[in-house]
């Protein structure tokens, strides 16, 4: 028996932390650190951000975990959640394909805050990294979802706790690889986090579309399973 609910609790975890994928493959984010660490300063700003970045996606997870607990969906699968999930799936697949009906007419261009890099200090460049994670409209819903999977499913406090630390740790792989790869290889990762950067910027409308439409595709799967 204490197997089965062990299975039971693994199983509800990794359904909570497949959202946290989605926020680990942030365009944004890598981008920045990609920027970030390619740029003057770049080891004290990169861990700055790393850090900051990985704030706000804990914080927004603990915030959601709380809220749905107060709102009283624990342990059970009310019919409003399912459509709420079916909405967001429907939101990011239109808004990917908005995205890849743009793509034609875009032109190259680097990210707003290129020149701006330079100037970071540590302290700004964490406030930029809780920004993009904490303000972010898609991080929020990916955040939502876990938290909501959580609850419906009856998870513990301590359970929830966990997979929340977890959901931020995940959440931040994006950043954290290329930051090691950053202290690991010192004399070869300036110009391979350069090309890396390049590659993003210039793909950046068929990452955002693939990503929308497979965060899309991951509500709507949830949101169908939910349905009485």
């Amino acid at each position: 028996m204490r197997l089965v609910l062990c299975g039971v609790r693994l199983a509800i975890v990794r359904d909570a932390l497949v959202y946290a994928a989605g926020v680990a493959v942030s365009p944004i984010a890598i981008a920045s650190i990609l920027l970030l660490l390619t740029s003057r300063g770049g080891s004290a700003n990169g861990i700055s951000f790393a850090v900051g970045w990985a704030a706000g996606v804990a914080a927004l997870a603990g915030v959601f975990a709380v809220l749905v607990r107060v709102v009283g969906i624990v342990g059970k699968h009310p019919v409003w959640i399912a459509i709420v999930e079916l909405v967001l799936g429907g939101v990011f697949v239109a808004a990917a394909a908005a995205l890849l009906g743009r793509q034609a007419r875009r032109q190259a261009r680097s990210l707003m805050f290129v020149t701006a890099a330079e100037a970071l200090t540590p302290a700004r460049a964490a406030g930029l990294g809780s920004v993009l994670s904490a303000a972010n409209p898609k991080i929020m819903a990916l955040a939502l979802g876990a938290a909501v999977t959580l609850a419906r499913e009856g998870a513990s406090g301590v359970t929830t706790v966990g997979t929340v630390a977890l959901f931020a740790t995940i959440g931040s792989a994006g950043v954290l690889i290329p930051l090691g790869a950053h202290f690991a290889f010192p004399s070869r990762s300036r110009s391979v986090l350069a090309g890396a950067r390049a590659w993003l910027v210039r793909y950046e409308i068929p990452v955002f579309v693939l990503l929308g439409l497979a965060i899309g595709a991951v509500f709507i799967t949830d949101g169908l399973r939910s349905l009485p």
